[in-house]
């Protein structure tokens, strides 16, 4: 990473043969993105933050000081006000790189995006437009990773797919189980009997052992994992959630008593 950023010279290491320009060098004039800043390590920090306050650079190896003209975007998925009070990111890089910040939400905030990121996924490749079933399948997953774990889920999708459209037996072949909830707002209501308990099985294409899950999960994070509480929301006895839950592998995380 510290060599991507400034460059090296000629000699400075073993196999450096020629010098080399860095990002900040290179983009003189233009902008550079370095993606997951979080990541660095606290000496790369230092030198990163001097490059931004003085607008120059010190290729490896050289003494020469580089001018730099850059925009400087970055984007991390991690805490940063966090990581600064653990001592594992500097407190004056991140007002430095903080000057303009955007918050993007998460995947599963957004589903109407799926249908767009998909399409311009699959035509990137060449590939022919999915079946109907696959955008609804797609978007009650909760997509912890985000669009890179989708696109890895529509690559995976695409290889099984062969050519064909792609369908939801190419991606349930491909994809591995959903970690996290569905997201679906219609589990978050529990069905009052057998009869609304079968539509939602219709209705979102999902195995009755998946949907009781799913509702047992969904009441459980609405109240906090307050096992009576979501008792109280399911309209059934305490000791049924907790039964329940175990053996449908709801995470013990959620199960906290009163």
């Amino acid at each position: 990473m510290d060599e991507e950023l400034f460059g090296h010279e000629a000699g400075a290491y073993t196999g450096a043969a020629h010098p080399r320009a860095g990002c900040l060098e290179q983009a003189a004039g233009g902008t550079v993105f370095l993606d997951e800043i979080g990541e660095l390590p606290r000496p790369l920090q230092a030198k990163l933050l001097c490059a931004l306050e003085d607008g120059w650079v010190r290729r490896l190896g050289g003494a020469r000081v580089i001018p730099i003209d850059v925009r400087f975007v970055a984007a991390t998925h991690r805490d940063l006000r966090a990581m600064v009070e653990a001592g594992a990111f500097r407190e004056d890089l991140l007002y430095r790189v903080q000057v303009i910040r955007l918050t993007i939400p998460p995947l599963a905030e957004r589903r109407p995006d799926i249908a767009e990121i998909v399409g311009a996924y699959l035509r990137a490749r060449g590939a022919p437009a999915p079946t109907d079933a696959v955008i609804p399948w797609l978007e009650r997953r909760a997509w912890p990773g985000n669009v890179r774990e989708l696109h890895g889920v529509v690559e995976a999708g695409l290889a099984e797919a062969e050519g064909q459209a792609l369908d939801v037996e190419h991606l349930e072949r491909a994809a591995p189980p959903p970690r996290g909830r569905l997201v679906d707002p219609e589990l978050a209501v529990a069905p009052k009997n057998a009869r609304e308990l079968g539509e939602l099985v219709v209705r979102l294409g999902l195995g009755l052992h998946d949907v009781v899950r799913e509702v047992i999960r969904a009441a459980l994070a609405s109240e906090d994992g307050n096992l009576t509480r979501a008792a109280g929301r399911l309209d059934v006895g305490r000791k049924v959630v907790e039964r329940r839950a175990a053996n449908l592998d709801v995470p013990r995380r959620l199960h906290r008593r009163t």
